[in-house]
């Protein structure tokens, strides 16, 4: 009977050490994270994630800017901070890699204190036709605009989503595995090999082909990507083989989807700020949407300006949804000029 007692216990003297021992090093890693994304965060330097995005910013005098961009991956590697400082316009890119619309709302409300001219949101045309997806990542703000938007098992979800991205290791799980797949790929003879990057693009000058002040560059699969110090990025590399052209009818929208859109574009307005809804250019040599643009505008409570079949030519993407630097710049420039006038009116 006593050596069942003791062994009972032992067994849960154990248990009670697991759980402190499983506990401290949680709250460990979770400190060394964090210590590690701060010194990853200056003035002149970031990794791909929404808190550090947004510190990047508070380290910046945006104060009265004349815009800033809103958006994910599609916002960080298009928009060229100097194409549009040669338009006489001084912006701020606040595009987040693996973020999407629900993950807008904190990016905007962090916006909003800088007072810009204009909050410019960028979003691609299909996302007003399905449900908004689930934030993996969602912040308070986000919260905030799902339970005046979203419906009872959207509000539940998220919040679980929130409360379980108080673990840093959760939060900054993505940007750890891209972390480790670059490292890995730097051994990959194959990867290395089977490039799909055009020979041409295989040794690259990034002083000569860059707008801006890389302090980050790395392989990621079969392209470069590199982030610069003024908080945009640039991919290098081209697409080598292409796939057919898929078309896809978009008949109606999401109303829950809009509903969510229009109440960002509310809290920009409320601030006397101008909002302006850009729809991105979709690489028409893989994918073309067929939408009534009048329809969309009906519904949408913003200046909507559409490029979503703006005309490129295949050396400009680097994959079949971003462009390279070449792409980037076209389409900085393209914009630059169509948004000159809007933000200044």
């Amino acid at each position: 009977m006593s050596s069942y007692t003791l062994t009972s216990k032992q067994t849960k003297n154990s248990i009670v050490i697991f759980i402190l021992t499983f506990i401290i090093l949680s709250v460990v890693i979770d400190l060394m994270l964090e210590f590690y994304v701060s010194k990853k965060t200056t003035a002149n330097s970031y990794i791909t994630e929404k808190d550090s995005k947004i510190k990047h910013v508070q380290f910046n005098n945006l104060l009265n800017t004349d815009a800033i961009f809103v958006g994910s991956s599609r916002t960080f590697y298009h928009i060229s901070t100097n194409a549009f400082k040669h338009s006489n316009l001084d912006i701020y890119n606040l595009g987040v890699s693996n973020s999407s619309l629900q993950d807008y709302s904190s990016l905007i409300q962090e916006a909003i204190k800088y007072t810009p001219k204009s909050i410019i949101i960028s979003i691609e045309v299909n996302e007003l036709y399905r449900q908004l997806p689930l934030s993996q990542y969602p912040k308070l703000a986000d919260l905030k605009s799902y339970f005046q938007t979203m419906n009872t098992s959207y509000k539940v979800n998220s919040t679980l989503n929130w409360i379980g991205n108080f673990h840093s290791l959760l939060r900054y799980s993505e940007s750890i595995y891209l972390k480790i797949v670059s490292f890995y790929n730097r051994f990959d003879i194959k990867s290395i090999v089977n490039t799909n990057i055009k020979p041409d693009n295989q040794v690259i000058n990034y002083n000569t082909k860059s707008d801006c002040q890389i302090f980050s560059k790395k392989q990621t699969g079969p392209f470069i990507t590199t982030k610069c110090k003024k908080g945009d990025g640039i991919l290098f590399g081209s697409v080598k083989d292409w796939i057919n052209i898929k078309t896809i009818k978009l008949v109606q929208i999401n109303t829950e989807t809009v509903k969510f859109v229009n109440h960002l574009i509310n809290l920009v307005e409320e601030e006397g700020i101008k909002p302006i809804i850009i729809l991105e250019p979709v690489n028409q040599f893989n994918l073309q949407y067929i939408y009534d643009i009048n329809y969309i505008e009906e519904n949408l409570d913003a200046e909507t300006i559409d490029l979503t079949q703006l005309k490129t030519t295949k050396e400009m993407w680097v994959d079949f949804r971003h462009f390279n630097n070449q792409g980037r710049l076209y389409y900085s420039h393209r914009l630059s000029n169509i948004l000159k006038e809007l933000i200044n009116e």
